[in-house]
Parts: C-alpha cells; structure tokens; sequence
C-alpha cells in the first residue's frame, strides 16, 4: 500500500502548482535557516572569479547543517524538474504545429 501512496503523491506533486508551493515552502525554509544578507556579503567580498565562486558554493555547501543541505538539495532537484519538464513542453510545442501540418 505504500507504493499506492507513494505514487499517488508524486502524481501530485508532478502538477505544477504543488511543485511551486513546495519549492516556495522550501525556499521559505532555507530564508529561515541562513543569513542570506551574511552569505551576499561573502560572495561579494570573497570571489574575484568564477572558480573561486565554485570553490566558495562548495565549502558553503559543504560545512553548512544537515537540514540546510537538504533544503538545497531538494530546491535543486525541484528547478531541475521545472526546467526538464519546460524544456520537454517546449519542444512539444514547437514540433506539434509541424507536424499537424503534414
């Protein structure tokens, strides 16, 4: 039966209004957990190029809490989702007229 449910709420969440409250909500827990006025600080102050940005994100990353990085984690993988499923409908879109019209 967990699979049942399992399934049920990832056919939920593959709507896109709940996919937008969680990221929200996740977003809302992350703004709660960090200073992000401290971390704009620290990028601005600490990366003078682009592998020090990554080297920065990564420590960041890195030592900040467990519940942080799963935040992080769960926001990425919710804008990799957003972007797969844009970039599918897009194309959709743009083969469907082409090839209604043959």
């Amino acid at each position: 039966m967990r699979r049942v449910y399992a399934m049920y709420y990832l056919r939920q969440l593959a709507r896109p209004t709940p996919r937008f409250v969680a990221l929200f909500g996740l977003a809302a827990g992350l703004v709660g957990s960090v200073s992000v006025a401290n971390i704009i600080s620290n990028i601005s102050h600490k990366t003078a190029s682009v592998v020090d940005f990554a080297q920065y994100v990564g420590y960041a990353v890195v030592d900040t809490e467990v519940p942080v990085q799963i935040m992080l984690m769960a926001i990425t993988a919710l804008v990799v989702w957003f972007v797969v499923d844009s970039a599918k409908s897009l194309q959709l879109s743009v083969f469907k007229p082409r090839e209604l019209a043959q």
